[in-house]
């Protein structure tokens, strides 16, 4: 099996891959009594528009689909007009758990997304999830604060970029 994790962007072809792989990260999450995603909690337009304006990519090894990456040009609602001067991640390796696939493809989706002249990736991740945040600090995030998303608390992350776009 293929090691290196390609990231590809979404087409609308993929939108049930996508889905497919969230359902699987709120599952695995729930079975662990992380509060973060719930099944049946995505929302199908969100996903559709997100693939649509480009945001949504899927990370594949070996050719199959390993996760999701969605890549924003802004992320007001999390970040506040801050949000307007990066490039914000969210990642949802769900299949390959333990095999550090979200590091792994955000310098690939990073050069592959439009990161050249942005000064900073951002991201945000449920502020109880301890795993979760002590892995993005391992990969060299700084935290930057914390806001209130849908409810839940998170912590705000940034990481910052060279020119050329690689972490």
């Amino acid at each position: 099996m293929d090691d290196e994790i390609r990231v590809l962007q979404a087409r609308a072809s993929d939108f049930d891959t996508v889905l497919s792989i969230l359902e699987e990260a709120a599952q695995w999450l729930v079975s662990r009594d992380i509060d973060q995603w719930q099944p049946g909690s995505f929302s199908h337009q969100r996903i559709a528009d997100r693939i649509e304006r480009g945001e949504m990519y899927l990370a594949e090894l070996g050719g199959q689909p390993v996760g999701t990456l969605a890549l924003q040009w802004s992320d007001e609602e999390v970040w506040g007009s801050e949000g307007r001067r990066s490039r914000s991640r969210h990642s949802d390796p769900a299949r390959l758990r333990g095999q550090r696939t979200g590091t792994r493809a955000s310098p690939v989706g990073g050069k592959q997304s439009g990161f050249v002249g942005q000064k900073y990736l951002r991201l945000d991740c449920i502020a109880g999830n301890r795993g979760l945040n002590e892995y993005y600090e391992r990969a060299g995030f700084n935290r930057r604060g914390r806001a209130r998303v849908w409810g839940l608390e998170v912590n705000l992350y940034e990481k910052r970029v060279d020119v050329n776009g690689a972490g």
